[in-house]
């Protein structure tokens, strides 16, 4: 029981950083490219990579919380980032705040404009502090826990 939790855990952070390595690729892909038409079909490409990201990044770190014993918090985003920001585990809180929000609004609502300006948060904060998370679990041998 205990390997397949093991095996779990590591599936399931091996798969955030290759979903954050898939985004940046997208990302760099769109910098080649100069055609409107094209550069918004990998903005749509860049914003579905950023939502399984960040589905993988706060379910990680909600599995570290309660591998550290951090058990009293309710077991949705905003909670699990607003706890792992009062622990230090992250330091920019209205960064992941701005992302959630930007995150929540890719599922409901959709318009060009709209999608430019998240694409331009992803490029520009998102995919940050997402390596920065990784790096911090990196550090703290989150695997090997």
């Amino acid at each position: 029981m205990k390997d397949d939790i093991i095996n779990k855990k590591e599936f399931r952070y091996n798969s955030l950083k290759d979903a954050i390595k898939r985004l940046k690729e997208v990302i760099d892909e769109q910098e080649k490219i100069d055609s409107k038409k094209l550069g918004s079909i990998l903005n749509d490409a860049i914003i579905k990579r950023f939502e399984f990201t960040f589905e993988l990044m706060w379910k990680v770190l909600k599995e570290y919380l309660e591998d550290n014993g951090f058990t009293d918090f309710m077991p949705s985003p905003k909670s699990v980032l607003k706890y792992a920001f009062k622990n230090g585990i992250i330091n920019d809180e209205q960064g992941y705040n701005l992302m959630l929000q930007d995150r929540n609004s890719t599922t409901h609502i959709y318009d060009e404009k709209m999608a430019s300006q998240i694409v331009k948060n992803i490029k520009g904060k998102y995919v940050a502090l997402i390596q920065s998370l990784i790096d911090y679990l990196d550090n703290e041998e989150y695997l090997a826990k």
